[in-house]
């Protein structure tokens, strides 16, 4: 059976970030006390705390779980969400990384293009419509 490391993890993750249990709280609104009872092997946190400080330290709810990741050379991600304030409820960061930014412009600008050329698809199937129903069977000019 595979060892879980969620407790370690959780311990290696919080104080390579220079956070405290009490900053956790004020960051994530877990209590500092469940937080310990976590790095303590008392308790264990639900599947969505699990999803929520996974999200926040910028690491995958599999290495979270199943890894030592005080093992790898890790260090604290420039990229990571513990400068952030997170929400349960899904209300927005206070502030946002650099390379999270980033890719919401690219998906933006991607969303974008997918739409004018979906409405250039279907400008060109009415043509074609209008191509195949015409009686002269001359093509169209665009």
């Amino acid at each position: 059976m595979k060892e879980i490391f969620l407790s370690k993890n959780l311990n290696f993750l919080r104080t390579s970030n220079n956070l405290k249990q009490y900053e956790i709280q004020e960051k994530l609104g877990i209590k500092r006390n469940t937080w310990s009872n976590w790095e303590n092997r008392k308790s264990d946190p639900s599947i969505e705390h699990i999803f929520q400080i996974a999200d926040f330290f910028g690491v995958d709810v599999g290495s979270l779980l199943s890894r030592d990741l005080t093992s790898y050379n890790t260090q604290p991600l420039e990229h990571n969400y513990a400068n952030r304030k997170v929400e349960m409820d899904g209300e927005p960061y206070q502030k946002k990384c650099t390379q999270c930014v980033q890719k919401e412009e690219i998906i933006d600008a991607q969303r974008i293009t997918i739409s004018a050329l979906q409405g250039q698809a279907a400008a060109l199937q009415k043509v074609v419509q209008q191509f195949q129903n015409s009686e002269d069977k001359k093509p169209p000019t665009l």
